[in-house]
């Protein structure tokens, strides 16, 4: 691994893609070549169900993760609001001060 990190950004980048896209290609020729069409089919017919529930968990979770963030979001519009309208308040409490004045000799 420390031969990638001294090599150019695209050489490293060029011989993990060019392994990783080998491996994928070969993967399947060799276990056709190791396991029988019948066994094959067995675990194809598994296989469809199962990522049927993986997809639908994802779902499940990506929805909930859309929702918690949608949440948040609105959450922080609401803060924004009100920070916003306490920052008029002050700026018009602040010139209401300056036109109401107290006059130093009725203070006496």
């Amino acid at each position: 691994m420390a031969a990638l990190t001294t090599q150019p950004l695209w050489l490293s980048a060029a011989l993990l893609l060019g392994a990783t896209t080998i491996l994928a290609l070969a993967a399947p020729v060799l276990v056709r070549r190791h396991v029988s069409h019948e066994r094959l089919r067995i675990n194809n017919e598994v296989a469809g169900f199962m990522f049927a529930v993986v997809g639908v968990l994802y779902a499940v979770l990506l929805a909930f993760a859309v929702i918690v963030v949608w949440e948040k979001f609105n959450e922080a519009e609401h803060a924004a609001a009100q920070e916003a309208g306490a920052a008029a308040t002050v700026y018009r409490l602040a010139n209401g001060i300056e036109a109401i004045r107290v006059l130093p000799s009725a203070i006496a």
